[in-house]
């Protein structure tokens, strides 16, 4: 978006004057409180200087179409002067009301008791104990995943055998999810992020399916972290790129994380394709694309899956086979079950939560108007439709596991706590 001057102008300055005064008294904006009056900019220096904004002024725009703009996009950037000299302004901050943020410390503070609880008391499940002996015979890869989960399990292994040291990377992973998630409500609530923080978390933890799964140490809880992480990265690179920073080391850093998750486990391939749809749905990164770079951070993960394939030469590929047509009996059935669709749909929406399904499907109709929030929006709702149809597909051939979805929702939580 270009930069507008707007003082040049005789006849926006009166219109500015004459929203001013009709403003005064108001005490909110958009539906929030509206923030203490900027200083009076340099007119030489009066302009919109954030290219990201959804609206901008003009000099032969009328500054009442601005404000209507603003109110009609959400339009909420870091504090800037709608006009110079004006004392209205716009908050950075989206806004959750105290009462909710109350009520999510409350359910957050319970949830990660009974995690603990499950952590630290629990007995082992018995795939958990499968994969800790996977972590004490190292190899390239392993029949039915791939290897880096065991790695890590076998690396923990040295402090001994214990619930403490067999659960310990979930919790690493579980704080670096969060973290992640603070990250993000510094970037949409720069005034009180915990106030957006907490209501993610809560949300996060209440999802039947990202509780269990992130305090039992299957691959699952290493992969949900590792998508949240490649998507942040992801992020950070595009906010770069559309600021005018041709920074790629943030790109091939992402790639290496995307690499890591597939490592992880396979379904990790469905945040690639999403990362990859990101790129044509995103307007202001589609320039990338007229590049070298990202078929290259594609070429960097691939190349991470070596140890995989590695392991697969040498065991009649063993581990492709079973996935591609052991575990159905032989190969993929193309006969159709339209029930086994309904089945999954059904199954998905109770382990991930019903309640949040409709917070989701807003998203898709309407952007927040923050230009990060927007531009997390559109990464997320690209993983997530990706990741939902390919396993609805599959669903209509054969049976699929509720959490075969698990890279679809992460990306959502921290952006529905508004």
């Amino acid at each position: 978006m270009e930069k507008s001057h707007i003082c040049g102008c005789p006849q926006v300055a009166r219109r500015a004057t004459t929203l001013r005064d009709s403003t005064r008294g108001s005490n909110s904006l958009l539906g929030r409180r509206a923030t203490s009056p900027s200083p009076p900019a340099p007119c030489e220096s009066a302009q919109i200087r954030y290219p990201e904004a959804w609206t901008h002024i003009g000099a032969r725009r009328d500054a009442t179409r601005g404000l209507a703009a603003i109110q009609r996009h959400r339009f909420l950037s870091p504090v800037v002067p709608l006009l110079p000299g004006s004392p209205l302004t716009v908050s950075s901050s989206l806004a959750v009301r105290p009462s909710i943020v109350r009520v999510s410390q409350f359910a957050a503070v319970l949830l990660l008791l009974a995690k603990a609880w499950v952590m630290f008391v629990h007995p082992p499940v018995g795939d958990e104990a499968y994969y800790w002996l996977w972590g004490q015979k190292l190899d390239w890869s392993y029949f039915d995943h791939p290897p880096f989960h065991a790695w890590l399990l076998g690396l923990v292994s040295v402090i001994g055998w214990s619930l403490l040291s067999l659960r310990l990377l979930a919790w690493a992973t579980l704080l670096g999810t969060l973290w992640i998630f603070w990250l993000w409500a510094k970037r949409m609530s720069p005034g009180s992020p915990s106030n957006w923080w907490w209501p993610a978390v809560a949300l996060y933890l209440a999802s039947p399916l990202y509780f269990a799964m992130t305090s039992i140490v299957f691959h699952d809880h290493l992969l949900i972290f590792l998508v949240v992480a490649t998507a942040h990265v992801l992020l950070v690179f595009a906010e770069r790129f559309e600021a005018g920073h041709r920074d790629f080391r943030w790109l091939y850093a992402a790639a290496v994380l995307l690499g890591l998750a597939v490592l992880t486990k396979y379904n990790g391939a469905l945040l690639g394709l999403g990362m990859a749809l990101f790129f044509v749905a995103h307007r202001p990164v589609r320039g990338v694309l007229r590049t070298p770079h990202p078929y290259l951070a594609a070429l960097l993960s691939i190349a991470i899956q070596a140890p995989v394939l590695w392991w697969n030469l040498n065991e009649s590929f063993a581990s492709y086979t079973f996935h591609i047509s052991e575990r159905w009996g032989g190969t993929i059935p193309l006969e159709l079950h339209p029930n086994g669709l309904s089945r999954y749909a059904v199954s998905a929406l109770l382990w991930v939560s019903p309640f949040v399904f409709p917070a989701i499907a807003g998203m898709f109709l309407r952007p927040s108007g923050a230009p990060f929030a927007d531009r997390a929006r559109v990464l997320a709702l690209c993983v997530f439709g990706i990741s939902t149809l390919t396993t609805g597909l599959l669903s209509l051939f054969v049976d699929v596991y509720f959490y075969w979805n698990i890279v679809a929702c992460p990306l959502l939580f921290p952006l529905l706590a508004g």
